[in-house]
């Protein structure tokens, strides 16, 4: 039934959900569960949680007994969804927010063992694997490069396949999964 509220991105209620047709032809499980279960009656609400252009998910409320969601009980689930999609954005710009600094200290030091390493690319490239594997929890970490003769050669790689990613370089471009 959320898929309905979600696809529909508006809010959906039913009474005496058990008897509603369009809930026993479309969702015959949960139907069927409900009659298992004795449910007899049931009052559900649903409201999607709108983000921007994107439904996000949804409240659902659901109560025992047929009888309908008044206005001021469809208003008030409406304010929680609205309450609910506040506190989901904020943590995504805390989470954006807390990122950003970790993202620039390792951009920062990349750029101190560039300017350090002008004539080796080993240390650079191992502060970025470095910096990979921190920031995206990335087990394997490679770095790839194409050179004049149009192949790709190994540059550095970090995990269980090392041994098996360096006898498999140098190959063409087109055989590569790159």
């Amino acid at each position: 039934l959320v898929s309905l509220v979600i696809e529909g991105r508006r809010p959906r209620y039913f009474t005496a959900l058990r008897d509603d047709p369009s809930v026993a032809a479309a969702f015959p499980l949960f139907h069927a569960e409900m009659h298992r279960l004795d449910l007899t009656a049931m009052a559900v609400g649903f409201v999607p949680l709108i983000s921007g252009n994107d439904c996000i998910g949804a409240v659902a409320v659901i109560r025992r007994g047929d009888a309908r969601f008044t206005d001021s009980e469809k208003q008030l689930l409406q304010t929680f969804a609205d309450q609910a999609v506040i506190a989901i954005e904020n943590v995504r710009l805390f989470s954006e927010t807390r990122e950003a600094p970790e993202q620039q200290t390792a951009t920062a030091e990349i750029l101190r063992v560039i300017g350090k390493s002008v004539a080796d690319t080993g240390p650079v490239f191992d502060k970025i694997l470095d910096s990979c594997q921190g920031l995206f929890g990335s087990a394997q970490v490679g770095i790839f490069i194409v050179r004049d003769d149009g192949q790709v050669h190994f540059g550095a790689y970090r995990g269980a396949a090392l041994d098996a990613v360096v006898a498999s370089f140098p190959q063409p471009v087109d055989a590569t999964v790159s």
